[in-house]
């Protein structure tokens, strides 16, 4: 991808170097994605990880009873996938899902793989994986140990753009309470 095409997508620090892009160019390709596609379903191996160009992504968890936790979102400029199942080469506990129309860099993981050991790779990698473990941890500290209103102020001030493009039932799930809820502490906040 030429540097004026890269320059024209918000790509985090580590994945805009120029030095990876001809690296991902040759295991990889654009994928366009509709709203509501499931790129990973739960209990499977991933094949594939994804830079997001453009669109938003969510990981969640399904239950038996159909209901749904959400995990994580991911919005353009990150790359998304299971950290876990990287790491252990199994499968994934929860699923990914397009939640606007999308566009994607498509690679598959076995081909990734191959050259991991290269430092713009790896360099991609360890980012990824210190962002992913920063904001889970963030997170997981408030769902634990916080009240309703301040996870959703806790949102509002690291996470705001997650108001601005999901759904209220989304963004409750992802605070750990219901919409009825997630609605109150709103109309509590605006008055």
């Amino acid at each position: 991808m030429s540097p004026e095409l890269l320059s024209h997508y918000k790509l985090s620090p580590a994945l805009a170097s120029p030095a990876l892009w001809p690296l991902l160019e040759d295991i990889g390709q654009e994928k366009n994605v509709n709203a509501g596609t499931q790129l990973l379903a739960s209990n499977s191996k991933p094949q594939f990880c994804y830079i997001i160009l453009e669109g938003l992504l969510r990981q969640y968890y399904p239950s038996a009873q159909g209901r749904e936790r959400n995990k994580n979102f991911f919005r353009e400029g990150q790359l998304a996938g299971s950290l876990s199942a990287w790491l252990n080469q199994g499968e994934c506990p929860y699923e990914i899902q397009a939640l606007e129309d999308s566009l994607l860099w498509e690679m598959p993981i076995s081909a990734l793989r191959k050259i991991e050991n290269n430092p713009s790779i790896q360099e991609m990698l360890d980012h990824t994986t210190r962002e992913l473990f920063l904001r889970n941890e963030q997170r997981e500290a408030v769902l634990l140990t916080k009240s309703g209103e301040e996870r959703y102020q806790w949102l509002l001030s690291n996470e705001s753009w997650i108001t601005e493009r999901l759904a209220q039932y989304h963004i409750a799930s992802y605070l750990g309470m219901d919409a009825v809820s997630l609605s109150r502490i709103k109309a509590k906040l605006k008055s």
